[in-house]
């Protein structure tokens, strides 16, 4: 009579209706339930095996998340997964407080470049923003999270005639100014000192570039990098299909090397053994030393 006692509690659960056991498993994550229950029994895995009870769960979310028709009849689709995937994402931003996710309004057309500053504990953070309104701005981002719905940014008026696509921050070895390269689709390269950005808040004049290199390229400017081997010099690519290499002096910046791709050059990326790889719209990656 024990054995048979025994028999019956272990199958307990497995004798619970259909629509109980479902309602069970609506309080276990997803991915425990498509990696361990389904396993447990054929009875689990058939349940779990329904592609509409998987789609009615992600139906009522609280979020009213509504899966794409494209995306449903896909050959590949998977409820269970696309509900793995939604659940673990909504739980990844549980702890999200919209008080700390600002947005300020400044330009007047699409920002198409962004530059976050490295974090210095003796100073406030700033960030750069190019756009298709022709504008570079520079934002204080301490000021953002004091004034939310004011806007503290420095225009530099007379930065481009064209998009600026192309931002990049660096500082000088040879003194503690921090600059700034931008690259647009009027084909120049200008360098601006940060220092004068600042300033440019407090006076009403446009900032003036410390370097500004007029058609640095016979096409648009699509990306900056500053080389990590020499500080002093950087990288551009641009829709003429070239790669160009830099050199900041003094007084100037003056062309280096130019190396000629198969087609327009659109990301740049280099390594401090000397290593520099261009991405390019002919969907392929080339590799200069």
């Amino acid at each position: 009579m024990g054995e048979v006692q025994d028999e019956d509690e272990d199958g307990m659960l497995l004798r619970l209706p259909n629509e109980l056991l479902l309602l069970i498993f609506t309080h276990v994550r997803g991915r425990h339930l498509v990696n361990n229950v389904r396993l447990v029994c054929k009875k689990f895995r058939r349940l779990l095996d329904n592609q509409q009870w998987w789609l009615s769960r992600i139906h009522r979310m609280p979020q009213n998340i509504r899966l794409s028709e494209s995306h449903m009849k896909a050959d590949d689709f998977n409820a269970a997964q696309s509900f793995v995937a939604i659940e673990e994402e909504t739980c990844r931003w549980t702890r999200w407080m919209p008080g700390r996710n600002l947005i300020a309004s400044g330009h007047i057309a699409t920002v198409d470049a962004l530059r976050l500053f490295a974090h210095r504990a003796s100073s406030s953070r700033f960030c750069l923003s190019g756009g298709r309104d022709r504008a570079i701005k520079l934002w204080n981002i301490g000021d953002l999270q004091i004034y939310i719905y004011r806007l503290r940014s420095s225009l530099i008026a007379s930065g481009h005639i064209a998009t600026v696509d192309a931002l990049r921050l660096f500082a000088h070895r040879a003194s503690s100014s921090r600059f700034c390269l931008s690259g647009g689709r009027d084909r120049a390269i200008k360098l601006w000192n940060i220092g004068d950005l600042q300033e440019s808040q407090i006076s009403s004049e446009a900032t003036k570039p410390s370097a500004d290199i007029q058609n640095a390229h016979e096409g648009w400017i699509w990306c900056l990098d500053q080389s990590a081997r020499s500080p002093d010099q950087f990288l551009s690519c641009s829709w003429d299909c070239t790669v160009k290499l830099w050199q900041i002096t003094p007084a100037s910046v003056e062309p280096l090397v130019s190396t000629k791709l198969g087609s327009a050059g659109m990301c740049l990326s280099n390594s401090a053994d000397g290593l520099a790889a261009c991405s390019t719209f002919g969907k392929k990656v080339g590799k200069f030393c």
